[in-house]
């Protein structure tokens, strides 16, 4: 049996999360982006956002990420593994490869 990525064993492309009295609904379903909206649940106002995966050129085999507070951590794998953390809110990057 061979050895199993962690982005295969980890993988699901459609999240949901609750933080600041907002619903936020992530989907990675796309290997160059993550999908983000948002529900206010004061105003009642959904809101859109589209965050690049890792370098815009490369065209990612598995890619996964992950919502904390206003940080988004997205992961992926190419000949490489890329670790982007932005601001979602903001977006501002920083891009580490491995």
């Amino acid at each position: 049996m061979g050895t199993i990525n962690g982005l295969d064993a980890t993988h699901v492309s459609d999240k949901i999360y609750y933080f600041d009295n907002k619903i936020i609904f992530t989907s990675d379903k796309s290997r160059n982006a993550t999908f983000i909206m948002v529900m206010d649940l004061n105003t009642r106002q959904p809101s859109f956002k589209t965050v690049r995966q890792g370098n815009p050129s490369d065209d990612y085999k598995k890619t996964n990420s992950f919502l904390f507070y206003d940080k988004l951590f997205q992961g992926a794998v190419n000949d490489e593994f890329v670790l982007k953390i932005s601001d979602w809110t903001g977006i501002k990057n920083n891009i580490i490869a491995f």
